[in-house]
Formats: structure tokens, C-alpha cells, sequence
């Protein structure tokens, strides 16, 4: 038996306040697929960062203590998307005491959410550390997977209206940060498989109303087209 890992965010994970149950997610819906040759590990986690994942604690929780043949990495829109504050505003923020004031902070930012974000624009994970990141994670897996056949990449989809209209800059974020995954997949497409999720969502209908969250859709479409390219090695080794 063969293993499959899966390196994500909450796109990689049920919603059940959405009616995205465990069933309708692309990991349950490739191990169906899969069947027994291969056995997938759902590892995503929700809020997770590129600056996250290559944390010691979860290269060894994630990577080294599943020694898996294949990953699916699917990271950016947290890393990415604008924000009001910075991780390290929103712990000061958390410690304002009496409540209300700490609420009316974040309600009087809220309701001009698109000019902060546009005059003082913050994201979790800024582009020049992205790339590290995002290399970084390859080339760990790389090295210490041995028996490692290939990296499924799932690029960032793109955002609904309301998003452009409630942050500034989101659609520009996306593209920058998706040109790192695509040109990071494309220096070692020996080794790299890219699901382009962002033409996909160009094409499709694959996300939630929040314009963030994949869809039934959008899982299905994912969990097909990483079966097809997993036979598709299967078949040459054949």
C-alpha cells in the first residue's frame, strides 16, 4: 500500500456550516477513488500559513512520521488574503479589555474595511517570504521522502465580488502569489504536478457563497483530476 498526504488550509477541509461534510471533501472523495492501493491523509488544518507548516513541529507531525509517496499541497489564501490587522496586531487587539472597546475597534476598521486595506495594506505571509516558504516545504519533502513519486500543487482560485469590493487588492494578491506556485511548479515539474484551481475557477462554478471555500464541485473536480494523473503514473510504471 502506497500512502497520500495531503499539506493544507481549510479549502482541504470539511465545512459543515457550509454542508461541506467529511464525505464531500476531494481526500474522502480520492481514497473512494483510490481504493486500496493508496490511503490518503487528510493533514490540513484551518488558518494555516506556509510560515506554519514549515514549523518544525509540523514537518514531523506532517512529513516525516507518514513517509508518504504522494502530497497534495494546497496553501496561499491565508497567506494572501488582505487584512485589517497583522498576526501580531490581532493578539494586542485580543488582550483590549472591557470587551466592548475591543469590539468597537474592530467594528469602526470593519465598516472602512476597503480603504485599510488599500492605504495600509497588511497579508499574514508577505510575497518574498511565500517563496521561501512554499520552497522550503518542496524541497523537505523532496529530501526526506524517499520513496516520494510526485507533489500535486493546488494553486489559489480566484475571489468573488464581494471580496474585490470589500478588500482592496485581492485579485492582484491572488495572481502574484499563484506566480509563485506556478513557477515553483514549473522549476521542478519533474517532481511537481500543478492543479490549476484558479483557471478552473474562471471556468467553473467550484466555490462557496464566501468566495473562499471550495464547493461539492470544486472538491470533486479535484479529487478527479489528482486520480487521473495518480492511474496515469500507475499505467507507465505498468
Amino acid at each position: 500500500m502506497e500512502f497520500l498526504s495531503v499539506l493544507g488550509d481549510s479549502l482541504s477541509r470539511p465545512r459543515p456550516e457550509e454542508n461541506i461534510n467529511l464525505t464531500d471533501t476531494y481526500s474522502f472523495l480520492l481514497s473512494n477513488l483510490l481504493g486500496k492501493s493508496v490511503y490518503v491523509i487528510n493533514n490540513a488544518r484551518r488558518a494555516n500559513t506556509t510560515s506554519q507548516q514549515i514549523q518544525e513541529s509540523y514537518l514531523i507531525n506532517d512529513i516525516n512520521s507518514c513517509l508518504s509517496e504522494y502530497y497534495i499541497i494546497q496553501l496561499g489564501i491565508v497567506d494572501c488574503a488582505p487584512r485589517l490587522f497583522s498576526i501580531f496586531q490581532q493578539k494586542l487587539i485580543n488582550q483590549i479589555h472591557p470587551v466592548y472597546l475591543k469590539n468597537f475597534i474592530i467594528k469602526f476598521m470593519s465598516k472602512r474595511r476597503y480603504f485599510f486595506t488599500k492605504h495600509f495594506p497588511k497579508v499574514y505571509v508577505k510575497l518574498n517570504n511565500f517563496y521561501f516558504n512554499y520552497s522550503e516545504l518542496i524541497n523537505y519533502i523532496t529530501i526526506t521522502q524517499t520513496n516520494l513519486k510526485k507533489i500535486f500543487v493546488i494553486n489559489i482560485p480566484k475571489t468573488n465580488e464581494y471580496n474585490l469590493k470589500r478588500s482592496f487588492g485581492f485579485e492582484n494578491n491572488i495572481k502574484e502569489y499563484n506566480e509563485i506556485i506556478n513557477r515553483i511548479a514549473k522549476e521542478k515539474r519533474q517532481i511537481i504536478e500543478l492543479i490549476d484551481l484558479y483557471t478552473i475557477s474562471e471556468d467553473e462554478e467550484i466555490l462557496l457563497h464566501d468566495g473562499i471555500h471550495i464547493n461539492k464541485r470544486g472538491h470533486q473536480i479535484i479529487a478527479e483530476n489528482i486520480y487521473n494523473k495518480i492511474q496515469f503514473l500507475i499505467n507507465q510504471k505498468d
